[in-house]
């Protein structure tokens, strides 16, 4: 079962959520490590907290779901910066 992503400080999810996303993108034959694929992964990540922000402005989650969403996808980038590290 994957591992949820990470919040603030939670490192050892982070490092687990990092080696989940590389085993996805190597699935696909990339890898975060080639700069390309990195910037790709994290322009996805933005376009979700748009696409989120979005449902907050239309009431469809309230700012407590914003919040915690907000967290969620904020772990997803900082993994897929670490996975791009190693």
């Amino acid at each position: 079962m994957p591992t949820p992503p990470p919040g603030a400080g939670d490192e050892q999810a982070l490092h687990d959520l990092a080696e989940q996303l590389e085993l996805a993108y190597a699935a696909e034959h990339l890898t975060l490590a080639d700069p390309r694929t990195a910037t790709a992964h994290t322009v996805a990540m933005h376009i979700a907290m748009t696409v989120m922000d979005g449902a907050h402005a239309q009431g469809l989650i309230d700012a407590a779901q914003r919040l915690q969403l907000t967290g969620l996808l904020e772990g997803a980038r900082r993994a897929g910066e670490l996975a791009e590290k190693s």
